[in-house]
């Protein structure tokens, strides 16, 4: 795990992200609370509706657990609003933005060159003279970059767009690289309004923000080209950041 873990971040810098995020979970919860900004919905992983009610998380979010497939969510959840003040001003948020540069400058990075390897070798297999990837949740674009550097350094002879959005305008603002296309907004409201279609869509620890999981699936997999793949990593609660990854793919 320490090995993995920091090459993103020393231990000392995830504790204290940790903290500022319960801090800042409190903080924008009683922000809100009574602005009608909480709503109740279905299980966001099988849509079912009934659930009983767990242990308040510090005392203040509604925790559920789906009586059909037995999964944890927070239930009422915040709306898109919340989410949006949470992600573009939370001093949580303001933390992450410092280590992404440190985390971007690196020679060596493992975590980070297994996937962009991984991304290279399936965009050379596609026969098109032009790929789409998609980057959902892509902060200032840093992992974009490393992929547009690792794919000018290697012999892939074909054009690569490389798209990226994220509901903070900040990070959407602060990159610096003109060939990369970032876009401000949600994941869901972007690919429900793009018209296009990509090979590739991308995310990495963003299925745990999103309000509904499954709304989001089928939009992708709506958006992907045939023969496109979707794949997606995710946190579990067995390490600081563990390594699941899961695929979905749009048969031709």
């Amino acid at each position: 795990m320490g090995k993995h873990f920091s090459e993103s971040r020393t231990r000392e810098e995830a504790v204290a992200i940790h903290r500022q995020r319960v801090e800042d979970a409190i903080e924008y919860f009683d922000k809100y609370k009574d602005t009608g900004e909480f709503f109740i919905r279905e299980c966001p992983f099988c849509g079912y509706d009934e659930y009983a009610e767990e242990e308040k998380f510090q005392g203040r979010y509604g925790v559920a657990r789906c009586k059909r497939c037995n999964s944890l969510y927070v239930n009422p959840c915040p709306s898109q609003t919340v989410l949006n003040d949470y992600y573009a001003h939370a001093k949580c948020n303001s933390m992450l933005e410092k280590i992404y540069p440190k985390r971007d400058h690196k020679e060596k990075s493992e975590i980070l060159d297994s996937r962009v390897t991984f991304l290279a070798d399936f965009i050379d297999k596609i026969h098109k003279p032009e790929v789409s990837l998609l980057e959902l949740g892509c902060s200032n674009g840093s992992f974009l970059r490393k992929i547009r550097r690792y794919l000018e350094q290697s012999n892939i002879s074909k054009k690569v767009r490389l798209i990226g959005v994220d509901t903070n305008p900040e990070a959407i603002a602060s990159n610096s690289d003109s060939s990369l296309e970032l876009h401000y907004g949600t994941a869901e409201d972007f690919l429900a309004n793009y018209e296009g279609s990509f090979d590739i869509i991308w995310h990495t620890e963003l299925i745990e923000h999103i309000i509904s999981p499954y709304n989001l699936f089928v939009i992708s997999r709506n958006k992907l080209c045939g023969g496109g793949i979707s794949y997606l990593q995710l946190q579990t609660n067995t390490r600081l950041s563990q390594e699941v990854f899961h695929t979905m793919y749009r048969e031709c």
